[in-house]
């Protein structure tokens, strides 16, 4: 289970997310428990500060009880597969008629250091580090695609 700091304040969170107040806080059993609290949503802070913070700050990986130094993860473990799904991303990128080899290698950075890290537990560190930032170049790299759309209606259309 996370660990909550505040559980009252926990809760409160969540009234302005309703489609998550239903949202269950275990993890997988396999998962080790953590040392320090889940990071809470701040509700009075604007998006747009909490999205600078997101891109701004580096990651810095977990601390778990009871992890024996050296303990992975299966591979068989969600957390872990499901990183499938930047494979076919990354042949499109590789195999189109004007190959974006700028994406190749950042999604294929992304996909290494994200399986390292979790492969690893998430512990802090410069894996923790190099994983987040590589991870957000990804996101500043979409969003730069996504703002250079060339009409309004191929911006909208990639905005979703």
């Amino acid at each position: 289970r996370w660990a909550i700091a505040d559980p009252m304040l926990f809760a409160r969170s969540f009234s302005r997310r309703p489609s998550l107040a239903g949202h269950s806080a275990t993890m997988a059993s396999n998962t080790p428990k953590r040392d320090v609290p889940a990071p809470e949503w701040k509700a009075d802070v604007p998006a747009w500060e909490r999205l600078v913070s997101l891109v701004t700050t580096p990651g810095t990986g977990q601390v778990r009880r009871g992890l024996k130094p050296g303990e992975r993860r299966s591979w068989s473990d969600p957390q872990l597969w499901t990183h499938v799904a930047f494979v076919p991303g990354i042949l499109v990128a590789a195999t189109r008629a004007a190959p974006l080899p700028e994406l190749v290698a950042i999604q294929s950075a992304v996909l290494s250091l994200s399986l390292l890290y979790h492969w690893n537990y998430e512990r802090p560190g410069l894996l923790a580090q190099g994983e987040g930032l590589s991870a957000k170049l990804l996101f500043l790299y979409g969003a730069a695609q996504t703002l250079r759309s060339p009409d309004a209606a191929l911006l909208a259309a990639n905005s979703g």
